[in-house]
């Protein structure tokens, strides 16, 4: 089995999660626009906007330290199940970043928290998508 074949599914489950960040700016847009239209927002309490931004901050940190962690003692025999391990836990502290936008649009009534966090969730994931020439030149 070819890097390339291997890496097809991780790669079925980061387009995935990829997409769901994208339609978390849509959900919020949807939501702020047409379910509470008028409606005011009851903004969140100063802190909690600054913590909520702090922890998209703290996992954009997070998921290139927790993919290296993960991977640093890998053997060759568990090189690839290690490397998706470490993929799917990076991909998901990014996901999370996203799903933080979303919630703080909804809190403050303002979508550029969406907008803004999703985006960096996006360009996080497309910097880190699996590659086959991170699996080195092991079997192919």
């Amino acid at each position: 089995m070819t890097h390339e074949e291997k890496l097809s599914p991780l790669q079925t489950f980061a387009t995935a999660l990829a997409f769901v960040a994208a339609l978390l700016v849509a959900a919020a847009w949807v939501v702020l626009r047409f379910v509470l239209g008028d409606a005011s927002v009851q903004a969140m309490a100063p802190p909690w906007p600054g913590l909520f931004a702090g922890a998209a901050a703290a996992a954009l940190v997070a998921a290139p330290l927790a993919e290296r962690r993960l991977m640093g003692d890998a053997t060759a025999p568990a090189a690839f199940a290690t490397y998706r391990r470490a993929k799917v836990v990076g991909f998901v502290l990014r996901a999370l970043v996203a799903a933080n936008g979303f919630l703080l649009a909804l809190g403050t009534g303002r979508i550029a928290w969406s907008f803004a966090l999703s985006t960096a969730a996006l360009i996080a994931m497309a910097l880190a998508w699996p590659r086959a020439s991170d699996l080195g030149e092991g079997e192919r």
